[in-house]
């Protein structure tokens, strides 16, 4: 650590000294050696090194059910606590800080619901008692969104046990359906929280045609989602109802109503890059998620930039618009879910190779295989 000292106060400490000495040598003719000591004065501090703490880090073993795996993604996350049927606090998890701080009161129960991403509009209500569950309600979600749009079922305090060989140890198994936290103002406060899915996910799995990309580079700048329903309905927005029931065991999740609204919906970008991700002949994954009632229909746009092997910008911002409908894609009658995953391979090659003058070089088509 570096002390910083500014020069102009030990200058006027010095000049407050040097008055001191001429008052007490005024007899002296020496002016130049007076002058001369009033130079400013060179610091050069230290300060000794501060000592960090040698604790054991704490040992943490989840153990959790069958279909969940740790969520890596840049979790960004709301969280209502409430310790009565009539005190709710909601807290936010964005970039790996808690923005909000809420009391807890040692020995207190809280029943935790919550969601993610944390932007989403969101009330709740208890489902007879926050005890037995609750009911989240969603305003003008967005139908297509870059983030995945998850429920909280189910909350983990782990419990400290001995020492073993002198580290301490939590553990815990999750279940879904328990909500209850209880509050210590010694001991754990670390929680775990299980959730699921409300949307449904596109998949895009990317590539260049090898005999395209030995002639051309091709950067995706921008990838576009539209969905609509057999009617052909497609809305910017969903108002979504969960109602989630205390289980103890079993996905809590007991209904999700979801209702388009909002104006008609437009292409919603679920990746953007404006240097733009460049893409080779091995495939590069892309996922968007959207509202999942009775969608029959993805519109796919991308936007790319084309350049030669010098790396010369060829052509700018190209569009490519892929329509595809889910009953052909999958060769069956698909009723979308929330939860579920639809995987897309996609090729990009021109149609024709033998003249490099074709336009269809500089401007090549998105082919879904």
């Amino acid at each position: 650590m570096k002390y910083v000292i500014h020069k102009y106060e030990f200058r006027v400490r010095l000049l407050i000294l040097m008055s001191a000495v001429i008052l007490l040598a005024a007899c002296s003719d020496d002016t130049d050696r007076l002058q001369a000591e009033t130079d400013t004065l060179q610091i050069a501090a230290y300060t000794q090194d501060m000592t960090s703490p040698s604790w054991p880090a704490t040992t943490r073993a989840v153990t959790v059910p069958s279909g969940y795996s740790q969520y890596t993604g840049s979790a960004s996350i709301g969280v209502f606590m409430t310790p009565s049927e009539t005190e709710m606090t909601l807290i936010t998890y964005e970039d790996k800080v808690w923005h909000s701080m809420v009391k807890v009161t040692d020995q207190t129960e809280y029943y935790i619901y919550g969601y993610m991403p944390a932007y989403a509009s969101c009330t709740i209500s208890p489902n007879t008692s926050f005890a037995d569950g609750a009911i989240l309600t969603f305003n003008n979600v967005p139908s297509v969104m870059s983030e995945d749009f998850s429920v909280i079922t189910g909350v983990l305090q782990l419990e400290p046990k001995p020492d073993f060989a002198g580290v301490p140890l939590e553990e815990g198994t999750m279940k879904a359906g328990a909500f209850k936290y209880t509050g210590k103002v010694s001991g754990s406060n670390f929680v775990n929280l299980m959730f699921d899915h409300l949307y449904g996910a596109l998949s895009i799995s990317l590539m260049v045609d090898a005999d395209y990309h030995a002639l051309r580079t091709i950067k995706l700048k921008e990838f576009r989602l539209r969905t609509s329903d057999a009617s052909g309905t497609s809305k910017s927005k969903a108002n979504v109802t969960v109602t989630l029931n205390k289980t103890e065991g079993t996905n809590p999740i007991s209904s999700v109503v979801f209702e388009f609204t909002g104006d008609d919906a437009g292409d919603t970008p679920f990746f953007q890059s404006s240097t733009g991700e460049e893409l080779t002949t091995v495939s590069k994954s892309f996922m968007g998620h959207f509202m999942p009632q009775d969608i029959t229909t993805f519109v796919l746009t991308s936007v790319y930039d084309v350049y030669d092997k010098n790396d010369n910008l060829i052509r700018k911002d190209c569009t490519a618009e892929n329509t595809i409908d889910i009953n052909k894609l999958y060769d069956r009658q698909v009723a979308t879910q929330r939860g579920w995953k639809y995987n897309v391979n996609m090729t990009i090659k021109p149609t024709y190779l033998y003249m490099l003058s074709d336009p269809d070089l500089d401007n090549p088509t998105v082919i879904v295989n």
